[in-house]
């Protein structure tokens, strides 16, 4: 009877262990794919191809339906795109670069 209990709690424990490498990696793969979605987004944006995004850009394209539904599928909701934009925008300078928005909406996302 030791034996079995002892078996059994060691499955118990690989097991655990085993699910703890899958939510880790399904964290990573999450990160990943936000990333990729932001950086698709920070592409949409910059509309002139300049490698930034200022906030009459961001406002215009922020105001599109298609653009607040797929920011909300991502648990983004836009109030106010001033706001949103000032908390993104880290270095204050007035635009956004393409690592300061993955790196604002991963921030307020949650994911980082």
């Amino acid at each position: 009877v030791a034996v079995i209990t002892s078996v059994f709690i060691q499955e118990t424990f690989k097991t655990a262990a085993m699910d703890d490498r899958i939510m880790m990696l399904n964290k990573i793969r999450a990160r990943k794919s936000h990333i990729k979605k932001v950086g698709s987004l920070f592409k949409h944006l910059d509309k002139n191809g300049d490698g930034v995004i200022n906030i009459e850009q961001f406002r215009e394209v922020i105001q599109d339906f298609n653009v607040q539904t797929w920011l909300a599928a991502m648990d983004l909701e836009v109030q106010d795109a001033f706001e949103l934009f000032s908390l993104v925008d880290k270095d204050g300078d007035g635009v956004i670069d393409a690592s300061e928005l993955v790196e604002g909406m991963t921030r307020l996302k949650g994911v980082a």
